[in-house]
């Protein structure tokens, strides 16, 4: 018999997070941290479990001890495993051991202390029945109360999976996609509404943190093969706003900030942005488009894409990897993975190569259909079914316990075999390891005995039933007058960045418009179109600090002549801006002055020339136009008038005169006749 070994430690600090457990109203916290081996193949000599308990109550409780469950028979199903998750009973998770190697004693543990145990158990103490399947197994906690009283039901427990696969069974392809993603918010000035929460995700103990942690500890940890089955999913969006906080240089001119009341934090910023270069580099990367646009709001009737905001979104994720020297594989991910087949068929045109999707869009799909799915007819978009069942874990959300439902999972597929024996876990965007990520094993989901580590997508299964959103999960993109306010942003965004010369200008507007039109807006709809229109006014306001003006009404000396223009450049920089002259219909054609530079914060008087023929009054308006010729701004409008007619007014009042004069003579010389006459 193998001794039972056992480290209490007590603290006074908070014990984490709390863990479910087998029963409702628990008073003592059990959490596992280890199960070694994570899977049977045969008979081990021993298993180990470890996990720790902490008294978050107020109650200090006496003689406890801990205690090993298993259930004697497997579950063979994933719906038998889904009962005991939802609804954990002695009769579902297990039978409480009462062999020495299965339990060990705690002694008391005072409000607000934790305690730590280890439980090495011989295999032939388990109790189990040896068939294959997947075994609940956990411990338990009995405790005396402060009354003196001790009940036999548990006040404290956890549990978690143990699968038990023969050596003859089939191979399942298995690969795991690791998610890096967070809301990113920006104001029209470049700094994040989220600076705090979003530094809080990488430090030390932030979730995005740990997740790399993981990340690593799985990449280093498997052989090569099964470290090539690793995918690292990233918004580029993310670590660009890390970039920026961890330097404080915000806005299109890259301004730097000086914040006295700034969250603390930068240099945590950017190691995790180091870091997880440093992983991605040379491996797998999927890469979402920037800020994850809402793609069914940039849809019209026909199903096709808003081609500006597409395109800027590729332009500002092409920009973002380029600085850091990634490269990688263009995927989407709706939220909440629902969408059209339109939608599916347009991210694909765009350049995604695969489309997560949630189960509930692909009718009547199962397991056994497999997760990698290809639409239609070949060569049809390739879509990876993201199966949430594989957070569902026994006891918590841990990193643990998803290990071990992960090897559930693939032992179902192993046994059911065909298109079922592949394993493509994605993990949640907004899950937690927990602690000590490193420590978790997650990798020995790819090294498992039946395990065939593959990367993910590289042999689709046809699916001919098609994609169809139930009514109950009809998405509701962001607002139309929100998508309208980004295009008009990314336009002038555009100009101001031709004009300056300036190619950060223009990305930075670009990632501007694409988070503007995000799919974390959906929730916030209201606040979504109120940022949009802010982020349009900035821009376009900006833009109109270089402008172009004139008199309202000039008069020529002849029919041509050279009239002034005022052009100001009220920037803090340079610009670079030509000018058009255009006239309404039949006026006069006037060429365009060439592209000249302008300096910062100051006006230039230009001149030019104007021949209006036979018009007497010509309308015209004077835009400015960027280096390549496209006009911006609102311009000036004017009227251009010739002093010929001045002359033709004075010709024709002369001839009226000399008429005057005319009938004039003739009266005198008729009445001196009459009077000759008389």
């Amino acid at each position: 018999m193998v001794a039972v070994a056992l480290l209490v430690l007590v603290t006074l600090s908070g014990a984490g997070p709390a863990a479910a457990s087998g029963g409702d109203g628990d008073r003592l916290d059990v959490r596992l941290t280890g199960l070694t081996p994570s899977a049977l193949t045969g008979e081990p000599s021993t298993v180990t479990l470890t996990g720790t308990v902490a008294n978050d109550s107020g109650t200090t409780w006496t003689d406890a001890s801990v205690y090993l469950v298993v259930r004697p028979a497997p579950y063979v199903t994933r719906e038998g495993l889904d009962a005991a998750i939802d609804r954990p009973s002695a009769i579902r998770t297990g039978e409480r051991r009462l062999a020495a190697s299965t339990t060990a004693a705690l002694g008391t543990i005072a409000p607000g202390a934790r305690a730590t145990f280890r439980l090495t158990v011989p295999y032939a103490d388990l109790g189990i029945n040896g068939a294959e399947g997947v075994y609940p197994i956990g411990a338990q906690v009995l405790a005396t109360d402060a009354a003196g009283e001790r009940a036999g039901d548990a006040v404290g427990g956890a549990f978690t999976f143990l699968p038990l696969l023969g050596d003859a069974a089939e191979q399942v392809r298995t690969s795991l996609v690791i998610p890096f993603t967070a809301p990113v918010r920006r104001t029209t000035a470049g700094r994040y509404t989220d600076s705090a929460g979003l530094l809080a995700l990488v430090a030390p103990d932030g979730r995005l943190r740990r997740l790399l942690d993981l990340a690593r500890a799985t990449v280093g940890s498997a052989g090569s093969t099964a470290s090539d089955a690793t995918t690292l999913m990233v918004d580029p969006a993310l670590l660009d706003a890390l970039e920026d906080l961890a330097d404080r240089r915000y806005g299109p001119d890259r301004e730097d900030v000086e914040e006295a009341d700034a969250p603390s934090g930068e240099s945590d910023a950017q190691r995790f942005v180091d870091d997880f270069v440093e992983l991605a580099q040379g491996r797998r990367l999927w890469v979402l488009p920037y800020g994850q646009p809402d793609v069914e709001a940039l849809l019209d009737g026909s199903d096709e894409p808003d081609g500006e905001l597409t395109r800027a979104a590729d332009a500002a994720t092409d920009s973002a990897l380029e600085r850091l020297g990634l490269e990688g594989t263009r995927v989407s991910w709706p939220a909440n993975g629902i969408a059209r087949r339109g939608v599916v068929e347009a991210t694909a045109s765009s350049g995604a190569e695969v489309t997560l999707l949630s189960p509930r869009v692909l009718p009547d799909w199962s397991p056994s259909d497999g997760s990698e799915l290809r639409i239609g007819a070949r060569g049809g978009p390739t879509v990876l079914v993201r199966d949430p069942t594989y957070l569902r874990g026994g006891s918590d959300r841990d990193a643990l316990s998803v290990r071990q439902r992960i090897l559930a999972e693939s032992l179902f597929a192993a046994r059911a075999g065909g298109a079922a024996a592949q394993v493509v876990p994605v993990l949640g965007p907004g899950w937690d390891p927990g602690p000590a990520p490193e420590d978790s094993g997650l990798a020995q989901v790819l090294t498992a005995p039946w395990a065939d580590p593959g990367a993910p997508t590289d042999d689709p299964r046809p699916w001919s039933d098609g994609i169809a959103v139930p009514a109950s999960l009809r998405p509701t993109p962001v607002d139309a007058m929100q998508v309208d306010s980004a295009r008009s942003a990314l336009a002038a965004g555009r100009r101001l960045g031709a004009i300056t010369a300036d190619a950060a200008v223009t990305d930075f507007y670009r990632q501007g418009a694409a988070l503007a039109v995000s799919q974390v807006w959906r929730g916030e709809q209201a606040e979504g179109a109120r940022r949009a229109l802010a982020v349009d006014r900035s821009v376009t306001g900006r833009l109109g600090r270089v402008d172009v003006e004139t008199i309202p009404v000039l008069t020529l000396s002849g029919t041509k002549g050279r009239i002034p223009l005022s052009v100001t450049n009220d920037l803090d920089r340079p610009v670079t801006v030509g000018v058009r002259v255009e006239s309404q219909a039949g006026g006069p054609d006037v060429a365009d002055v060439e592209p000249f530079v302008l300096q910062a914060a100051q006006s230039q008087t230009i001149k030019i020339e104007v021949d209006v023929g036979e018009s007497t009054n010509a309308v015209m308006t004077a835009r400015l136009t960027t280096p390549q010729g496209t006009p911006f701004g609102e311009g000036t409008r004017f009227t251009v008038r010739s002093s010929v007619v001045g002359r033709t007014v004075w010709i024709g009042m002369a001839g009226a005169g000399a008429l005057v004069l005319v009938a004039f003579g003739r009266r005198f010389v008729l009445a001196r006749r009459d009077r000759g006459d008389a």
